[in-house]
């Protein structure tokens, strides 16, 4: 994680600290902050998309990019 400097690399950290969040939940599941870093790289690794247009062109992208992720 200290060293991602790419989206990909965030989220492959969010999937790791989700992973740990899960193992440590019978403890308390507030080891590390497992649970607070899976967000925080979650949020870090979103890839953000503008497009300039009206409304129908931005809900038409929206759509495509939902069926395939």
């Amino acid at each position: 994680m200290r060293k991602a400097k790419h989206l990909s690399e965030y989220r492959e950290a969010a999937s790791l600290f989700s992973v740990a969040s899960k193992v440590y939940s019978s403890y308390g599941n507030a080891y590390k902050n497992a649970t607070k870093l899976a967000d925080v790289y979650a949020r870090k690794g979103q890839v953000q998309i503008s497009a300039r247009g009206n409304s129908y062109l931005a809900d038409h992208i929206r759509s495509a990019l939902q069926k395939i992720m």
